[in-house]
């Protein structure tokens, strides 16, 4: 903008007019903070997909054993499905959330870049097209709390909607307080509002204030979820109250339940409200950690808090305490302690009898499987393979990839039967682990790891696609200043203090500014960063297998030069090339990622 102003109007009004704009309208705190959306939108859409994943997965489980909660079989295994049951109505509360989240602040994104535009529709009815706010609305109405606010509901546009002006406020007083101030010929003015137009200063004021009113909605509507789940706790039995106190036991062997009609009704009543109050006990820590971050993000606009990219294989730098991925994982549990006996019966359920058969029935469908002559319901079929799930059990028990027949056999690990590259899983026996810095760091002490070599772009710093950490301009700054320029990318703190403490630590990267990395983590507190450049496209073996070898020869006699070293790397594909595999037993290797404690 700078440039565009100076080249029309002079360098000395490009200073002054540009250096007034910035102080008024905050406009790189603005870009700051548009830099922070993109990169949180994008993670908000690999924590949705893995949530997404979850959920079905879930609703496999309940659609398989829900004869459970059946009459017929006397309720005897009723706490399995009702663990399944809690475990999915709060997973899908959740997943609506973060759809929610993602889908908003795609659409904030994405604004109009003239401020004369009309406001996106979406944005335009926030909370009531919100997912999480529906949530909120039926269970009020299964309390029999209806408010007035529950009176608009519904997802449909109407033509309102689409012709409300846009939040340009803080750009409209921006442009008053240029006109009034700047004291330019009204022909100059013109240019230089046209420039910020043009340069994306209206769009990044539009987004900041976007992201303002949508952290708003986010904490009106956790306020109310958290609420009324707690007053339905509280006030209405839940399903496993009923079934503990109303049912009677009619074999005490086998576990046999009978249950009376009044039972069954306050069974039924109390499963209605369970179901609103599970997705509310979902969606309000989802909705409060996407308020969190947003007002994170508003506060301290000149930090880079986020780094995400397009690429699935690759992990995105997510802030130190950003508990998203954590608190779905938590829904994990329930399907690792159900999901392989469930997979075992179906796969063998055509050769059996009894209760396999009848559950059977319910997995049948019109949908073929691409691998077999066998129909399922479209729930039984994989979305990307078009396999069913027992094809993809098969596979696994071959020793084949169950989601991409391009990875070889060297991608797929024979102890957990899973493919290292696509399900980024950790096995101790093929080197290669799965974990976030406080993992690295464990394993680095326990093993007293000779060398440690770790990634830069999104593993020690919210840095991506060969990015300098710090400006161009970083040799010409001040202590301070520097200090502070450091201090915008925001950094894995465990990762940086195992870097301080490691005497043979190295940092491994394609980032070219490899002054710029070192200088920043000077910065940081290494005192001698050790930072090598590999090519684009060369593995990263020979660069580490040359720096062990260097290590080798230096070391004193008290150092173990037989300890296995440390690779880690937030892309899988780097940790499987040949070279680097080839060292196995001399380096174990970490897929970096965020979300695994």
């Amino acid at each position: 903008m700078t440039r565009d102003v100076a080249a029309a109007l002079g360098d000395a009004v490009a200073r002054d007019a540009c250096a007034f704009l910035d102080d008024v309208g905050a406009i790189q705190d603005a870009f700051g903070i548009r830099t922070n959306a993109v990169n949180l939108k994008k993670v908000l859409l690999r924590t949705l997909e893995r949530t997404q994943a979850l959920e079905v997965r879930l609703r496999r489980l309940l659609t398989y054993y829900r004869g459970d909660m059946h009459k017929d079989r006397g309720y005897r295994e009723a706490a399995r499905y009702r663990e399944a049951c809690a475990a999915h109505g709060r997973c899908r509360g959740a997943m609506q959330a973060i759809c929610d989240a993602r889908v908003y602040l795609k659409q904030i994104c994405c604004v109009p870049r003239h401020p004369e535009c009309h406001r996106p529709k979406r944005l335009a009815t926030t909370p009531r097209t919100m997912i999480s706010r529906g949530f909120v609305t039926r269970a009020r109405a299964a309390l029999g709390d209806a408010s007035e606010d529950d009176a608009v509901v519904g997802y449909a546009f109407t033509r309102e909607d689409e012709t409300r002006p846009s939040l340009t406020h803080d750009f409209d007083r921006l442009v008053r307080r240029a006109r009034e101030e700047l004291r330019l010929p009204p022909h100059e003015i013109e240019f230089i509002v046209a420039t910020l137009i043009a340069r994306g200063v209206a769009k990044a004021s539009v987004i900041r204030e976007e992201l303002a009113a949508f952290s708003t909605a986010c904490a009106r509507i956790r306020a109310d979820a958290e609420a009324l789940a707690t007053r339905a706790r509280r006030d209405h039995a839940n399903p496993d109250d009923v079934v503990r106190e109303r049912f009677t036991v009619v074999d005490e062997t086998t576990g046999w339940l009978h249950a009376s009609p009044s039972a069954l009704e306050a069974l039924q009543i109390a499963a209605k409200i369970d179901a609103r109050v599970l997705a509310l006990e979902g969606s309000a820590p989802a909705l409060e950690e996407t308020r969190r971050w947003i007002d994170e993000a508003l506060d301290d606009p000149r930090r880079t808090l986020f780094a995400a990219g397009d690429d699935a294989h690759t992990a995105s730098f997510v802030p130190d305490g950003f508990a998203l991925a954590k608190m779905i994982k938590e829904y994990a549990t329930t399907i690792e302690r159900y999901e392989p006996g469930m997979l075992a019966e179906l796969a063998g359920a055509f050769a059996s009898n009894g209760d396999a058969v009848e559950r059977v029935a319910r997995v049948e469908g019109k949908m073929r499987c691409a691998r077999c002559d066998r129909s399922y319901s479209k729930l039984w079929i994989s979305a990307n393979t078009r396999a069913c799930v027992v094809c993809e059990h098969d596979a696994r028990r071959r020793g084949t990839c169950p989601t991409a027949s391009a990875c070889g056999s060297a991608f797929v690990c024979p102890h957990a039967r899973a493919c290292l590259r696509c399900e980024r899983v950790s096995c101790d026996a093929c080197g290669v682990s799965r974990g976030d810095a406080e993992d690295v760091a464990q394993l680095v002490e326990t093993t007293r790891a000779f060398c440690v070599f770790l990634d830069f772009d999104r593993t020690m710093c919210a840095t991506k696609a060969g990015a300098s950490p710090l400006p161009g301009n970083f040799r010409d700054l001040s202590e301070d200043a520097l200090e502070n320029a450091a201090r915008r990318r925001a950094a894995d703190a465990a990762l940086l203090a195992l870097a301080r403490s490691h005497a043979r630590a190295y940092v491994v990267t394609r980032n070219s500014h490899v002054e710029a990395i070192e200088t920043y983590l000077r910065v940081h507190g290494v005192a001698r960063p050790n930072v090598r450049r590999v090519m684009p496209g060369e593995s990263k073996g020979p660069t580490i297998a040359r720096a062990l070898e260097d290590e080798r020869r230096r070391a004193g006699e008290d150092v173990d030069v037989d300890a296995p070293s440390v690779f880690v790397d937030d892309d899988v594909r780097e940790l499987l090339r040949e070279d680097v595999r080839a060292m196995r037993g001399r380096l174990t290797c970490v897929v970096f990622t965020r979300d695994a404690s």
